[in-house]
């Protein structure tokens, strides 16, 4: 399990009721996102609340990456970002999708929305 995920199970196991934000990190195949609703809901919370999946769009995603070239993963390119949407697994667990070309504030309050 990476660190992000043991992260996460430490802090809900001091406070169960807590959420949070895995970011940076792209969960494309069933298995990953399983591992992350395994930790959300063995222990801390009811299984039909797995969490929140955020997504941007295809355009956005392309002006970020060619923006950021000076990241130290040197295969994150938009050619790398299409192969793993082709590959991506369809999540089948509910879900709030935001759109993340909008506002900071306009996403935030969205977020804040379906946590709620």
């Amino acid at each position: 399990m990476d660190v992000m995920l043991q992260a996460a199970r430490f802090l809900l196991q001091k406070k169960p009721q807590r959420k949070i934000l895995l970011d940076g990190r792209t969960f494309s195949r069933r298995y990953q996102i399983d591992r992350v609703v395994r930790i959300r809901c063995r222990d801390f919370a009811a299984v039909d609340d797995p969490g929140m999946f955020l997504f941007s769009e295809e355009e956005s995603a392309r002006r970020r990456l060619e923006h950021d070239l000076s990241h130290p993963a040197c295969n994150r390119t938009f050619a790398l970002y299409l192969d793993v949407k082709a590959r991506f697994e369809p999540i089948t667990y509910q879900k709030t999708v935001i759109d993340t070309d909008q506002s900071p504030q306009h996403c935030v309050q969205q977020a804040i929305t379906a946590l709620s």
